[in-house]
């Protein structure tokens, strides 16, 4: 089983993991979105899903 996950560190919080379809967005970077899913499609790393 491969876990594809992204952490999201913050200066002043704890970090906050995100996985599969869930939406990465941030108020700093407006109208920039993108999930998990996307990311490792777009670098060519495989899932167990495909």
């Amino acid at each position: 089983m491969i876990l594809q996950a992204i952490n999201h560190f913050y200066p002043d919080a704890a970090p906050q993991t995100y996985m599969g379809e869930e939406l990465l967005q941030d108020s700093l970077f407006e109208g920039l979105e993108f999930t998990v899913e996307q990311v490792f499609q777009k670098a060519k790393i495989p899932s167990d899903a495909q």
